[in-house]
């Protein structure tokens, strides 16, 4: 539930304290008793959406609104006039309002796990989408053909691939952690990082193709 002071002669909403009504100018008294609302309130004007006085809801929209003669603070829901670019209660900036919120932050040892799990699935849970589906792509290429060519004599090669691929996963799951805690200057994984460790894993299964053929 939210206490505020509606004005007597607009009729807008006005943060409980503020010294004079944000839309008309008009002085708030001692004697204008503060408003406890729960749910949403309509102040008696016009269906208009960008009216500031239209019907509000309570708590404030995740969008604050921009009227003609007016915008509301997305800090502290404050109705200001366009004329003032920065709110008289709270100090924020107008600007503010076309601000995109920042994301929920993710927990490291969550993405930690995920990454343990299944490789990249850290990184797309920490919202590395594109560097997941790298770290995956390249552990799942190094596991994969390093049996592969273990399987079919080439023990040397397929070991290197095997843990280059391992080595891959667990990095990534690391890198997940360092990623969930906004701290990407502890990453390992870079894209050039990345960029190499294929090319080398590309060397290794060439030269494991020609060995093999040149042995028949």
């Amino acid at each position: 539930m939210s206490t505020h002071v509606i004005c007597p002669d607009c009729g807008a909403r006005n943060a409980q304290g503020a010294p004079w009504c944000g839309q008309c100018y008009r002085p708030l008294e001692e004697g204008d008793e503060p408003v406890a609302t729960a749910g949403s309130f309509d102040t008696g004007s016009t269906d208009d959406p960008d009216d500031p006085q239209m019907r509000l809801d309570l708590p404030l929209p995740d969008t604050p609104r921009i009227g003609r003669e007016s915008w509301t603070c997305p800090v502290c829901g404050r109705v200001n006039p366009l004329a003032e670019s920065i709110c008289s209660t709270c100090g924020s900036t107008i600007f503010d309002v076309f601000r995109e919120p920042s994301p929920e932050p993710r927990d490291p040892r969550q993405a930690l796990i995920r990454g343990l799990a299944a490789p990249g699935l850290g990184h797309v849970f920490a919202r590395q989408v594109l560097l997941g589906v790298s770290v995956a792509a390249l552990a799942i290429i190094g596991v994969v053909f390093g049996a592969v060519l273990m399987a079919h004599g080439a023990k040397l090669a397929g070991l290197g691939l095997l843990l280059m691929g391992v080595g891959v996963w667990l990095a990534g799951a690391r890198d997940a952690y360092r990623w969930a805690r906004q701290e990407p200057g502890e990453v390992l994984l870079h894209p050039r990082i990345l960029t190499i460790v294929m090319a080398v894993m590309l060397v290794v299964v060439m030269a494991a193709a020609f060995s093999a053929r040149g042995s028949q």
